[in-house]
């Protein structure tokens, strides 16, 4: 009797055993759960690439390098190469219109001075290729040559590129890019005043083009004329002032 009454004690005590577990599993999961609310979500494996035909030659170059479009300058009254060039920071008055009379040579050329260090120590290249001096007593590039309607863009380097170019990009180098598909021709005409009225300019850009052999070659040709008053000191009061002397 005491066998069978133990039997049924223990049955009777796995079965509560057993129910009290299966109402705490449900339970213990749903704990489980909310105590992870910060779970990541489950990744699919998709990798987008965003592709772009934007031409970005400054990311394109371990160096530092600065993109001059002539069509952005010439919307701004920028008629010549070295007009545009001059807004950039790292690039100094070389010589150009405002300083070729006082440089006593070289008078109407216009050339490159990166970091203020000099216009030999700039290379000047049109296409990628080396150009010859415009001055007989410099080896900078006249870029007064090149006729600015021909030009597309200018790309400046403002990093030593001496490893790559020669001792003569000591200060960086400046690459002229000119136009491949020129086809018919263009006219254009600029006049400027300045905010006063004064140093009047006047621009003239022809730009002609045409390809041949059926359209295995082709033949372009361009010109350039500017025509500035010029700005002294003389026209500003607060530019004329000269250095007098203590009288008794």
């Amino acid at each position: 009797m005491t066998s069978l009454f133990t039997r049924r004690l223990l049955t009777a005590s796995a079965l509560a055993l057993a129910t009290a577990a299966q109402a705490q599993t449900p339970a213990q999961a749903q704990t489980s759960a909310q105590e992870r609310p910060d779970a990541p979500a489950a990744n699919d494996g998709a990798i987008v690439v965003t592709g772009s035909r934007i031409a970005r030659p400054e990311l394109e170059s371990p160096m530092p390098v600065s993109v001059v479009n002539m069509q952005e300058a010439n919307r701004l009254g920028l008629v010549t190469a070295w007009d545009a060039l001059i807004r950039e920071p790292s690039i100094s008055p070389g010589v150009g219109r405002g300083n070729a009379g006082s440089q006593g040579f070289d008078g109407g050329s216009a050339s490159i001075n990166l970091r203020n260090m000099g216009t030999n120590r700039t290379l000047t290249l049109v296409d990628g290729q080396r150009r010859v001096s415009g001055s007989a007593r410099s080896s900078a590039v006249d870029l007064n040559m090149i006729p600015a309607g021909m030009i597309e863009r200018i790309e400046v380097i403002t990093g030593g590129a001496a490893a790559i170019y020669g001792a003569d990009a000591v200060t960086g180098a400046v690459n002229v890019i000119t136009k491949k598909d020129i086809k018919g021709l263009s006219l254009q005409a600029t006049q400027g005043l300045s905010q006063r009225g004064d140093a009047p300019t006047t621009s003239l850009s022809l730009v002609g083009g045409s390809k041949f052999a059926g359209e295995r070659g082709a033949v372009s040709f361009g010109a350039t004329y500017v025509n500035s008053k010029g700005l002294t000191g003389y026209d500003r009061a607060y530019a004329d002032r000269h250095i007098g002397h203590l009288e008794k």
